[in-house]
């Protein structure tokens, strides 16, 4: 036993219940303040060495390993978005030919009836009454509704893809402008590295020289989501110069 362990049993023996209790609460509060002291102190240990750790700056051959790794993706990303400009285009085109050959009203608004004769919709998908057009106006051999809007639906398909295309573009050029300024950490470069891969969409990743389609799993996506999907010719599947970043 410590002596001042000694000294409290001594002191015990002389004091009243009261007086015990509340020398034994006051023991415990100073243990209890010594051990959250402890505490804090490791505590506060651990916040600085990660703080340390996020201002080391990441090594020549760490930046150019990175900088080869977003190459790849440039080209990747690039292919990814001349293919779907492609077929934009193209489905712009037919849109177009579509309006110019159908059933148009007085107002200019073009009106498509459907296959069972029915329905007539106008360019926006909005159904027309019989009040403004009746179906037996339009003749059969116009283009018709469903083939319209199915168009339509595979134009705004494709025009999503391209704002999530060009999004990640622009994720690779922040990542480019911090290689280049000399002062990226190495846990920024990791977590660049990490949101670059999780946030890459799937037309991207298709274009990598390492995808295996055999690893993908069941996937719906926007290129193969219609069951008619828009074939792409060896002119399609070239690169726009314009498209390519100068050096």
């Amino acid at each position: 036993m410590s002596f001042l362990g000694e000294h409290f049993e001594a002191d015990a023996r002389n004091m009243s219940p009261e007086e015990l209790r509340r020398r034994v609460l006051l023991r415990k509060q100073r243990e209890f303040r010594m051990e959250a002291e402890i505490v804090a102190e490791r505590q506060d240990g651990n916040v600085t060495a990660l703080a340390a750790s996020a201002t080391i700056l990441a090594s020549q051959v760490e930046l150019k390993e990175f900088s080869a790794e977003l190459e790849v993706l440039d080209v990747a990303t690039i292919k990814a978005i001349t293919q779907n400009n492609k077929i934009l285009q193209r489905l712009y085109r037919e849109r177009d030919v579509m309006l110019e050959n159908a059933h148009t009203l007085e107002d200019g608004t073009r009106a498509f009836k459907s296959v069972d004769g029915e329905r007539v919709f106008d360019e926006h998908g909005n159904q027309l009454s019989a009040d403004v057009v009746d179906p037996d106006e339009i003749l059969d051999h116009l283009p018709k509704a469903e083939t319209y809007l199915e168009l339509v639906d595979k134009i705004d398909r494709h025009e999503a893809i391209a704002d999530r295309l060009s999004t990640y573009q622009e994720k690779l050029d922040a990542a480019h402008e911090r290689v280049d300024s000399g002062e990226m950490t190495k846990q920024e470069l990791e977590e660049y590295r990490t949101t670059l891969q999780s946030d890459m969409p799937l037309e991207i990743r298709r274009q990598l020289p390492d995808y295996d389609p055999a690893n993908e799993k069941i996937l719906k996506t926007d290129f193969t989501a219609s069951s008619n999907p828009p074939q792409l010719s060896a002119a399609d599947m070239a690169i726009d110069p314009s498209m390519v970043p100068s050096v």
